[in-house]
């Protein structure tokens, strides 16, 4: 089976791992798009307006201007039939993974059409006039003479986050971060090993509140080809990534994560799924209450000294007690891994907990 990656040449070889999943995520089972969006070619890459209102994404569908095009949709009591985004977007060549920015002015996206500093570079295109505008190159403190892929813009419009396979990496393509300062897009650097393995790690989404990053990755802990992962911001610092599971991810693969502005649907393109329309779809999947969580805003306040221990974590047995992982959701004190953890005693968090082992 071909990966979405097929599309901009990357071969990919898949290995058996065993899993590592968190299995109370609240995200539940996904649904299709349906048929407005959805069609026997490929449908991903997507990028949910702020409002929810429309859906821009990629597709090799009939009817473009070239071999991938962008589209979008407008969402009126269902999604409605997609419209080309037109020659000042798309061209005869590959233009993927639309960004649009959160005040839906400026249109992120990848392309190898010629004049690019590599092989597929990231351009922009601001909306005035009613019009798309023809899109311009970031430049080489974004772009380089290899790969860059998969732009996704910060809500405050100031940190954009993209694939490279460029040199100083730590796998075979990794993400990296530009921030905008000064009227410019600064040199580019890398999420660092908390994010980035030898594998591939791409399309990264950050939340609204900037403090969830998702992204799609081969890493080892895949219960398929690809999965889709995220990763919590605390105190500035990206912690290690979990798998969001299987009511998302499965033993096929599931990529180009896109979170609404409220981080309550999660849109992902998934391949070959029971239920689709072609090879790859676009689905949803709504978060579900209930499951007890402390706020990330809680969280990001105790960026203090850890303790660390190596053993059990004991709890004093006459006290009310919680135990929330880096993403704010409730674990059992006894099965807690290695990792970071909150310990909230009658009502008041109280401890930062690294366990080692």
């Amino acid at each position: 089976m071909k990966h979405y990656k097929a599309m901009v040449l990357i071969l990919i070889t898949s290995f058996a791992f065993l899993p590592v999943i968190s299995s109370a995520q609240g995200w539940g089972p996904a649904t299709n798009l349906g048929p407005n969006i959805n069609t026997s070619a490929i449908e991903a890459g997507s990028s949910i307006t702020v409002d929810s209102s429309k859906l821009y994404f990629t597709s090799d569908r009939a009817g473009g201007q070239g071999a991938y095009d962008i589209w979008v949709s407008e969402y009126n009591n269902g999604w409605q039939t997609p419209i080309n985004l037109g020659s000042n977007i798309n061209t005869s060549d590959y233009d993927l993974q639309p960004s649009i920015s959160s005040d839906g002015s400026k249109l992120y996206f990848s392309s190898d059409r010629p004049g690019g500093l590599g092989s597929f570079d990231i351009y922009v295109s601001e909306y005035a006039g009613g019009v798309w505008q023809p899109a311009t190159n970031l430049g080489p403190n974004v772009n380089s003479a290899e790969m860059e892929l998969c732009p996704s813009v910060s809500a405050d419009g100031m940190r954009l986050y993209f694939e490279s396979g460029r040199a100083g990496g730590y796998g075979l393509t990794d993400i990296w971060i530009s921030k905008y300062s000064g009227g410019s897009w600064q040199p580019a650097i890398n999420l660092g090993d908390s994010i980035n393995t030898f594998r591939y790690e791409s399309e990264p989404i950050e939340s609204n509140d900037g403090l969830t990053l998702y992204f799609s990755s081969n890493r080892p802990g895949t219960l398929g080809g690809y999965d889709i992962w995220q990763s919590a911001n605390v105190g500035g610092v990206w912690q290690s990534p979990i798998n969001l599971g299987s009511n998302i991810n499965t033993t096929l693969e599931e990529t180009s994560p896109d979170i609404s502005s409220n981080s309550t649907k999660l849109y992902f393109a998934a391949a070959e799924w029971n239920g689709g329309y072609g090879d790859y779809d676009i689905w949803v999947s709504e978060y579900q209450p209930g499951v007890e969580e402390m706020s990330a805003n809680t969280i990001k306040q105790y960026n203090y000294s850890a303790t660390i221990i190596n053993g059990p974590l004991h709890l004093p047995a006459d006290k009310n007690c919680k135990v929330f992982d880096i993403t704010g959701r409730v674990v059992e004190p006894t099965t807690i891994t290695r990792g970071i953890y909150f310990i909230e005693i009658d009502g008041m968090v109280t401890q930062k907990v690294v366990k080692v082992r």
